[in-house]
Order: C-alpha cells, then sequence, then structure tokens
C-alpha cells in the first residue's frame, strides 16, 4: 500500500542519514584523535578523497533499495511537528557505539602496524630528527643533516642520511623484530635499492658512512643552541637516503596502508549493519545493488594493493596476507559490536511502542 511504502521510504532516509552521520563523524573523531596524540593520520588526502566516492556516496546510495522491517506497519503514526529524522535510541545505541569504537578502532589498527613496520608509533618519532644523538637515544628513528648560514639559522636536508628501524616481518607482532640499519650510499648508486634493508646496499660499510658519521658531519648550534649536524664541505652531492625508500617512509606507508584497508573494511560492515534493525548477516544478499557494489569496491582495493602504478596514486603499498588479515580482524570486532549493540536499540523501540500507541490515539 502507499502508506507501507511511504513508511519504508522514511525508514531508509533515517537509515541513511544514521550510516553517513555515523562514518563521517567516525573518520572526524579518529584524525582528531591522531591529531590531539601525536601520532601519523591514518588516511592521506588522496585516501580520503577515494573512500568519500566509494564508499560515503557509492555504497551508501544502496540503502535507498532496501525492503521494510517487519514492524514498519505495528508503529503509529508519527508526531509531525516534534518529529526529527534520527531518533534519541539511534544517536545513543548505534551512533554513539561506532564513533566511539570505530575510533579505537582505527587507532589500534594504526598504532600496531606502525609499531610492526619500523618499531616506532609517534609522529615526531617517525619524521626524525636533525638534533645530535637523537636516534641513540631512541627518539628518531632517521638523522637529517644540513648547513648554517651566516646568522646561524639552521637549513636542513629533505632526506636523511641514516635511519634505524625494527622491522616484524609482514606486520606480525609476536615475530621477532629485525633491526634494519640504513646509510646514504654514494650519489647515484640507489637505484634499486631495497627499500626493506634486505641486502647490504645500504649497510655502512658499504657506503661513503664507513669511517663513521665524523668523517662527514660535524656537531654544530644554530643560534638557539640546539647542536644538529652539519656537512663538514659544503658540496651539492651528499650522500642521502633515497626520497621515500628508507624503512621509515615505507613502513609508515605500509602502515597506513593496512590502517586504509581496515576502514574500507570496517566501513562496508558499518553499511551492512545500519541496512536491517536485525541481524545483520541474513540480509547479505537481499539487496542486490550493495552486495554488487560492495564487490566492485573490493575488487578495485584488491586492484589498487596489486598494482605499483595505482597503488602510488592512492599512497598505497603490495600488503601481504597476514597484514590484509589484521584488518579484517578490526572490522570483524566493529561488525560485532554493532550487532551487540543493536539488541539494545530493537529492544528500545518495543518497549517505546505502546506508549507511541496511545499518544497517536490521544491525537
Amino acid at each position: 500500500s502507499a502508506i507501507h511504502e511511504g513508511r519504508v521510504i522514511y525508514s531508509n532516509m533515517q537509515k541513511y542519514t544514521l550510516a553517513i552521520i555515523s562514518v563521517k563523524c567516525g573518520e572526524c573523531f579518529s584524525l582528531l584523535a591522531a591529531i590531539g596524540a601525536g601520532v601519523p593520520l591514518p588516511m592521506t588526502p588522496i585516501q580520503q578523497m577515494y573512500n568519500l566516492i566509494i564508499t560515503h556516496i557509492a555504497v551508501m546510495a544502496t540503502i535507498a533499495f532496501e525492503q521494510g522491517e517487519d514492524y514498519v506497519m505495528k508503529l503509529p503514526p508519527r508526531n509531525t511537528q516534534n518529529d526529527m529524522l534520527m531518533r534519541k535510541n539511534m544517536w545513543i545505541w548505534r551512533w554513539l557505539p561506532h564513533v566511539i569504537f570505530f575510533t579505537l578502532a582505527v587507532h589500534g589498527c594504526l598504532e600496531m602496524s606502525n609499531f610492526t613496520e619500523t618499531g616506532f608509533v609517534t609522529a615526531a618519532t617517525l619524521q626524525g630528527s636533525s638534533i645530535v644523538n637523537e636516534l641513540s637515544s631512541g627518539r628518531a628513528v632517521c638523522e637529517f643533516a644540513g648547513s648554517l648560514s651566516t646568522d646561524k639559522r639552521f637549513s636542513v636536508d629533505h632526506d636523511p642520511f641514516h635511519c634505524r628501524c625494527f622491522v616484524r616481518e609482514h606486520g606480525q607482532p609476536w615475530v621477532e623484530a629485525r633491526e634494519v640499519d640504513q646509510w646514504g650510499p654514494s650519489v647515484g648508486s640507489s637505484a634499486g635499492a631495497a627499500s626493506t634493508g634486505k641486502g647490504d646496499h645500504f649497510a655502512q660499510e658499504n657506503t661513503p658512512w664507513k669511517d663513521g658519521v665524523q668523517s662527514l658531519l660535524s656537531p654544530c648550534s644554530d643560534a638557539h643552541g640546539a647542536q644538529h649536524y652539519c656537512w663538514n664541505a659544503t658540496k651539492a652531492e651528499r650522500p642521502l637516503l633515497p626520497q621515500g625508500r628508507h624503512c621509515a617512509a615505507t613502513g609508515t606507508r605500509r602502515a597506513q596502508a593496512t590502517t586504509f584497508v581496515a576502514i574500507q573494511l570496517m566501513e562496508s560492515a558499518t553499511v551492512l549493519t545500519m541496512r536491517r534493525d536485525d541481524f545483520s548477516l541474513g540480509f547479505l544478499f537481499t539487496n542486490p545493488w550493495f552486495t554488487g557494489l560492495v564487490a566492485v569496491k573490493f575488487g578495485m582495493l584488491a586492484a589498487a594493493l596489486n598494482f605499483p602504478s595505482v597503488a602510488d596514486q592512492l599512497d598505497l603499498a603490495d600488503l601481504g596476507f597476514a597484514e590484509v588479515a589484521v584488518g579484517v580482524g578490526f572490522a570483524a570486532v566493529l561488525f560485532s559490536m554493532h550487532e551487540y549493540f543493536k539488541i539494545f536499540y530493537r529492544a528500545s523501540i518495543l518497549s517505546a511502542l505502546p506508549k507511541k500507541q496511545e499518544e497517536a490515539k490521544r491525537r
């Protein structure tokens, strides 16, 4: 009937609004938490744009094709004067748990991945430093050098000359860490070098740094008294690690790629749970638009992870099975959380039904 169709349309509008606000707020809180905690951002701008188009627009729109809930005709006519599109119980039992647990899951994945890929977590440590002895004290992954101007202003190089990471193979936290100690090779000799540190291309004894740091650098104090590494001689060619290919840069990128996969999975699981008020897995294939677009979405993600040219455009990396499994695990936890709190949401609907029916009779 027309009344039934109208109620289904209104219910789907509520579900869409709930899903889109939950997902966007979850991402916003995750980014704010990263800034507040001083850790790398979980997604790059290009990844956010990709996710906006694929998940927030395409997959979300499939909620419009959902069938009605079995109780939709049992609800009394709503009071349009004081009625909000999203009810109070939606905010309490659906939106709030998602924002809290999504943020925790994103940062759990991000911090664990950064730790397994580099041995460190905070952004300041992963960015490196030009201050003398910061790496040896564990406050920096990479060491930078530079030069002083006549007024003692320090100008730092774009790339580090030395990085030391502690890598656990395939992002597995239970595996023993392997030390990766990389030094800048001779200029023009870094082509094809492995960023994981396997082999001896970046080994200190095979680089201009074989006689020690003091052979090329000396401590120098800037105008504020901070001691930096300065080059002994002014020269255009400096033995630096290749841009974006040292262990800190590649480790951070792999951690971010793992987190991006987790976010893609978690947001798809969120849309799945928001589609229905009942247990979601029973309705996994009832909406062909949702099933088809999710299949296309993960097909595109698989292509992005396996084709270097596409991965470079999206700031992704070629992840192994274990790293993808980490994202699947966090998505499964978030999905279970949604289904758990859905129990209380359905109970709140049923408990409020007699009161609403009495109000409808009085009107």
